[in-house]
């Protein structure tokens, strides 16, 4: 199954050594950087099974999404 997300990825199968490269190429910045851009400051979707009372609120938690880069 790993083998064709990365055909899809990268239209090709990763050797080893380069796919290691990649994962150690990942750090705090790079991490952050796509937080900022994929997370922060945009709608959450929100999924709940089973009771839900302690599910904050919406609002609060889109808030929270926004005063988190501010």
């Amino acid at each position: 199954i790993f083998f064709y997300s990365q055909l899809l990825s990268y239209g090709r199968r990763l050797p080893l050594h380069e796919l290691n490269a990649r994962i150690d190429a990942v750090d705090a910045k790079t991490v952050m950087s796509a937080m900022k851009q994929y997370v922060y400051n945009h709608c959450p979707a929100i999924a709940a099974v089973g009771p839900i009372e302690q599910l904050r609120e919406y609002n609060r938690t889109r808030s929270r999404m926004y005063t988190i880069t501010h």
